[in-house]
């Protein structure tokens, strides 16, 4: 499912495309470029539509949104605040990010996760993948 693809799904009402949208804008779209600000604000009312039907991943994906500032403005107490409601519904990811958090103060948690390998063709990106998270390619 292409952006295009997951963002009409997500009108729908479907959730798992409302999270895709988010995981696009999270770990997808270059973290330095410009977000959309209309494609931000739809990510925002996604993840609350999500979030609201208790998905742990759109927690995960607003916790990781706030760590960034992408789209919100950075706050890493909100962000730890979010990864800790997703780990309470058993969302590995967040459980991850929170360990981070702790271990590194609550600074450089993405970017670290970034450095994580298991060997060098299964880097930890592709492992939050593999744990249910949808790919838009």
């Amino acid at each position: 499912m292409n952006l295009q693809e997951a963002i009409a799904r997500a009108e729908n009402g479907d959730i798992d495309a409302m999270v895709s949208v988010a995981d696009y804008i999270v770990w997808e779209e270059d973290a330095k470029s410009e977000i959309d600000p209309e494609l931000g604000k739809k990510v925002l009312e996604y993840l609350d539509k999500a979030i609201e039907a208790g998905d742990d991943r759109a927690m995960n994906n607003l916790g990781a949104m706030y760590y960034g500032g992408r789209v919100v403005e950075q706050d890493q107490a909100k962000a730890m605040e979010w990864y800790k409601k997703a780990a309470a519904k058993g969302n590995s990811m967040s459980m991850l990010n929170l360990g981070y958090g702790y271990y590194y103060g609550q600074k450089k948690i993405l970017e670290t996760f970034d450095h994580v390998q298991i060997d060098s063709s299964f880097p930890a990106k592709r492992i939050y993948k593999l744990r249910g998270y949808k790919d838009i390619t």
